[in-house]
């Protein structure tokens, strides 16, 4: 849950009640800490974050003085002895200074300390706009404590991720205080996560303030969340205005400097930086190699088509996406970074006649957008969107077009996405279409051995080539079988791939058989077992299962099928749909199997999705029997 509250440096305190240590200093060890073996609102945890402060100074450039001291309780724990402190040296936004670390282990009934050395910290160059320090603390073992500190140096005060109160492993206290420095400027909250937007505030009376939480669980435990860090407790500030003069924030009649607030403008800047790298008579002079096809939906697979065949991704991508080479120079490389090959692909489908625009968004790795807070530095992915005059909207990422037309990477499915347009701003929802997966499994019984005819169709995310590999249908007959022949895949009706298994079992005459439910193994993967949720379920991606098994019954059996094995369950049935049936036809055991996932995301429904995963489940293991008479 996010909840915004505007102000004009007005921070608000919230006192913590529990601590390990009220004094917690550099070097020394309570007898608390020593003692301290296992967390009690997370039993087992690896590690623990005993203590951390981060203490902010609202001056150019924005200084955070960071504290944390984690202690290892188990094996699993020693990762934490392996840090990495990420920053933005692209134009020198961000750096980071005053890095100290050591290790603190009990050793003869004292505490003995092991500092890190200058050398022992690495700073690495991850990409254009990324840096990194990296250090790992020595003599760690399970019961050391081991602690660093460290000031983040911040240049770009408009949108500042302040601080972030739980993490991967538990926390006992987290405090984070603002010093405002007599700095007179104006910023809007975001105050980000389920308990620290309810937790009470209020405002001290001193000029430093404070916000502080304990006893936070892992976020990294949240079922059905793309993206942890979005569920995580924290707090986000984003500036509004400031007094500055040419140099300095101090002067005696500072002029008030406004900062952008409206998408619009930003989208401006995003415009006027795709236009200077596109080429749109250039792009024109493309289309005598793409064949137009019979309809505009099959001149767009060819667009697709020839895309993929020709131009490769880099894997980069940008902090802002905007592109970095023309489309000229991105069509003479064959290769480009994802703003890149977007903007090629755009300036193609725009000569093409296409109705087209881009898209800036979030990936799920990224994290969510905030929609009521402009500031580019959310989004890292930009794609294409075409719209049809009957309604149909295709997305496509010029970076992986292999999932078929308008099925993009499941990364780029996150809710939300902008349209590039200075004129409006228009947010637009990003949905993936369902992926379908369609099997007919026939078992004939023939001289003591079963032959089974396993036809499969599917498109979307079901042909990604790992999905079908590892697919957990199981055979519906209760019986081991060994594979015969397979067809290769072959395309149908465009947008689907299909094959053909035929397996065979060994010689065998059984008093009876079970014929089960196929998708048992998958519906059991949809446990919740949280007793409340107000955040959305987030699911891979929305699918359609339809399995259809046919059984030819042999000579001397019957079938016996459980009186109350016909059951439909949904919710919002375009959201969620299950439904089994079993008839007998014309000499057959006829059942269908159908379960539709209609949303990726699904909101405000937790109870009644719980409630319907239950219902399935409990149908889900019923089985019919094949036996002699």
């Amino acid at each position: 849950m996010k909840y915004p509250l505007s102000f004009i440096i007005l921070f608000i305190s919230i006192v913590s009640q529990a601590q390990i240590n009220k004094n917690t200093k550099w070097g020394q060890v309570s007898q608390e800490e020593i003692q301290y073996s296992d967390v009690n609102f997370e039993p087992g945890a690896s590690a623990v974050i005993l203590y951390e402060t981060g203490f902010m100074f609202m001056k150019k450039p924005i200084q955070t003085k960071v504290y944390r001291r984690i202690k290892i309780l188990n094996e699993h724990g020693l990762k934490q002895a392996n840090i990495s402190l990420g920053f933005e040296h692209h134009e020198k936004l961000q750096n980071i200074s005053g890095l100290r670390a050591q290790t603190l282990n009990q050793e003869g009934g004292k505490t003995v300390n092991y500092p890190l050395k200058n050398s022992d910290f690495y700073t690495k160059q991850l990409n254009d706009y990324h840096s990194s320090i990296s250090f790992t603390f020595p003599n760690v073992k399970v019961g050391s404590i081991i602690e660093y500190e460290y000031t983040f140096n911040n240049d770009n005060i408009r949108w500042i991720e302040a601080w972030q109160f739980q993490h991967e492993i538990p926390t006992v206290f987290s405090k984070f205080s603002i010093d405002p420095e007599n700095l007179l400027a104006g910023f809007a909250t975001i105050a980000v996560g389920e308990n620290f937007s309810k937790t009470p505030k209020k405002r001290d009376g001193f000029n430093q303030h404070e916000y502080s939480m304990s006893n936070l669980k892992s976020f990294s435990n949240v079922d059905f969340a793309y993206n942890n860090t979005d569920q995580a407790e924290k707090l986000i500030l984003q500036l509004k205005s400031y007094y500055a003069t040419q140099n300095s924030y101090y002067n005696t009649s500072p002029q008030l400097m406004e900062i952008t607030t409206k998408w619009t403008d930003l989208l401006k800047e995003v415009e006027n930086r795709q236009n200077s790298f596109t080429n749109n008579s250039f792009a024109k002079t493309l289309l005598a190699e793409i064949p137009k096809g019979s309809d505009k939906l099959s001149y767009l697979q060819n667009i697709s088509d020839y895309f993929q065949k020709n131009y490769r991704w880099n894997g980069l991508t940008s902090t802002v996406p905007i592109p970095q080479s023309s489309n000229r120079q991105v069509h003479n490389d064959k290769i480009g970074t994802l703003p890149d090959l977007n903007l090629h692909l755009y300036s193609i489908l725009k000569a093409a006649g296409f109705d087209t625009s881009l898209v800036i968004l979030s990936t799920r790795n990224h994290g969510k957008i905030i929609t009521t807070y402009p500031y580019l530095g959310q989004f890292n992915a930009v794609v294409n969107m075409v719209k049809f005059p009957t309604g149909e909207i295709y997305f496509l990422d010029a970076s992986n077009l292999s999932n078929g037309l308008g099925f993009m990477p499941k990364n780029n499915y996150n809710q939300v996405g902008l349209i590039v347009n200075s004129k409006q701003e228009n947010f637009i929802s990003i949905n993936s279409p369902v992926s379908e997966l369609h099997i007919s499994q026939n078992y004939a019984f023939t001289n003591n051995q079963i032959t089974a005819v396993s036809t499969q169709t599917s498109n979307g995310f079901f042909n990604e080539q790992n999905f079908v590999q590892s697919s957990k249908i199981k055979p519906s007959l209760d019986v081991e079988f060994v594979e015969k022949s397979k067809t290769n895949p072959t395309s149908i009706a465009t947008k689907y791939l299909g094959f053909r298994t035929t397996s065979q079992s060994e010689n065998i005459n059984q008093e009876f058989y079970t014929i089960q439910n196929p998708l048992n193994t998958i519906l059991q993967e949809f446990k919740f077992t949280e007793q409340a949720r107000e955040r959305s379920l987030e699911f891979d991606f929305p699918l359609m299962y339809k399995i259809q098994t046919i059984v030819k019954i042999p000579e001397g059996y019957k079938v016996e099928i459980p009186s109350n094995f016909n059951s439909v369950h949904n919710v919002q049935k375009e959201d969620l749909a299950y439904s089994q049936k079993a008839e007998l036809k014309d000499g057959e055991l006829q059942i269908v199997y159908e379960f539709l996932l209609g949303k990726a995301i699904i909101a405000n429904q937790y109870q009644a999705v719980k409630s319907f995963f239950e219902k399935v489940n409990v149908d889900a293991q019923k089985s019919i029997l094949l036996k002699k008479n």
